[in-house]
């Protein structure tokens, strides 16, 4: 009976449709069946299987109903190789499962399994191209990832650039002496701000086009010369400046980059007034020594350890020692054995009174002697205590005194 057979099929085939999109419905309809909640069916356990159940379907690919009759065959003869199937002739073959299996339409069948193939292959295109774009993607993502990290380092090597550049021209615009930098043809590629406002703008310009005096001009050119030619060159020179003498410590060097000549560095720091407070302090010098050695006495300068620190000509003549043996002379040197205690003792109170004076015989080199009146005052020099002293040959007025008590005891006499 085909047509009651497909009948029946269409009635199966619809209520598994209508169960399929009625779930709850169909779950309470089960659960009015007797012998259902006897058995402790509950609807949680049939929402469960119906969530289980459309999955192993696979409705959106296989058409509800289809049956696969090639997996029947392989059933067929699985079931036949393991001795559940028998037959009455062991040589008699198994029967073709077509005609165990009701198929109302066989074109519609044949077609259906062409679609079912395609499906599979289209299905199976599909997943290869998903994994494909999501391998394409994984892979863009990681090379994003790494451009984006790229790019964060080279910002970041950019900003610390930027911040190296702007504290480099901040130390340069800022330090105060003349800055200029030439490159190898002599044109000024780099000039600070001290030496824009002494000598005028001359970035861009070379030696023959700055607005300079031309014997200071050629003076730079002269050291450019030689620096490009690999020589360092420490300097110090006079300029006359718009009226004025100025004196300036020139430095001038090559610069080089991984031994390749980029150019010269020309500095130029005014020294004008140390030149002229060292030239000061050399006269005042000078007139010191002048003045210790134009005293009618002896002149000496030593340390509360009597390390002598500055003496006059007349002690070095008046006792017969060098320049380099009074250096390392102790101030007692010059004095005898029976005098040396008494010495120490006027050292010490002049260290601790304040001053104080002494009439003493002073050793020569050879051994002589002299009386002299000696003088000495504390005072705070170079950070340290000093005693400051001099002397008068007092010979004449004792050999005076000797006459004259000479005289006095013939005349009483």
């Amino acid at each position: 009976h085909p047509k009651r057979s497909e009948a029946f099929l269409q009635a199966s085939l619809a209520g598994w449709q209508y169960a399929l999109t009625h779930v709850e419905e169909t779950i309470q309809l089960i659960l009015q069946l007797p012998g259902v909640k006897e058995r402790g069916i509950t609807a949680d356990h049939l929402r469960y299987e119906a969530s289980q159940v459309q999955p192993l379907i696979q409705q959106n690919l296989i058409e509800l109903g289809h049956v696969n009759i090639g997996r029947w065959q392989r059933m067929a003869k699985a079931y036949y190789a393991l001795g559940i199937i028998k037959h009455e002739n062991s040589n008699e073959q198994l029967r073709p499962i077509e005609n165990f299996l009701f198929t109302p339409n066989q074109q519609n069948q044949r077609w259906l399994d062409t679609l079912i193939v395609l499906a599979i292959s289209v299905g199976l295109i599909s997943v290869l191209v998903l994994l494909w774009n999501r391998q394409l993607r994984l892979v863009v993502k990681k090379r994003t990832l790494e451009l984006e990290n790229e790019v964060l380092n080279h910002r970041n090597t950019s900003n610390s650039l930027q911040e190296s550049e702007a504290t480099l021209n901040t130390v340069i615009k800022n330090i105060p002496f003349d800055l200029m930098v030439y490159d190898t043809e002599g044109r000024c590629v780099l000039q600070n701000q001290t030496s824009i406002d002494t000598w005028g703008n001359l970035f861009d310009r070379d030696h023959g086009d700055m607005k300079v005096s031309k014997g200071i001009v050629q003076h730079w050119h002269d050291n450019f010369q030689r620096s490009i030619a690999g020589k360092t060159i420490h300097e110090e020179v006079g300029y006359d400046i718009k009226g004025k003498s100025y004196t300036f410590a020139n430095t001038n060097a090559p610069i080089f980059d991984e031994q390749q000549l980029r150019g010269a560095i020309s500095i130029h720091i005014d020294i004008t007034e140390q030149k002229q407070s060292q030239e000061f302090l050399e006269r005042e010098i000078e007139f010191s020594e002048l003045t210790m050695d134009s005293l009618p006495g002896i002149f000496f300068l030593f340390s509360q350890e009597g390390e002598f620190l500055r003496w006059n000509k007349n002690l070095e003549e008046r006792t017969g020692y060098r320049m380099n043996e009074i250096a390392k002379a102790h101030p007692l040197d010059f004095f005898s054995h029976d005098d040396s205690s008494m010495m120490e003792r006027t050292i010490n109170r002049v260290f601790e009174m304040g001053q104080a004076q002494i009439e003493m015989d002073v050793l020569n080199k050879e051994g002589g002697k002299n009386p002299y009146f000696l003088t000495g005052v504390k005072i705070n020099i170079y950070g340290k205590s000093c005693l400051v002293g001099s002397g008068i040959d007092i010979s004449e007025r004792r050999n005076a005194e000797r006459a004259m008590r000479n005289s006095e005891k013939r005349f009483r006499g």
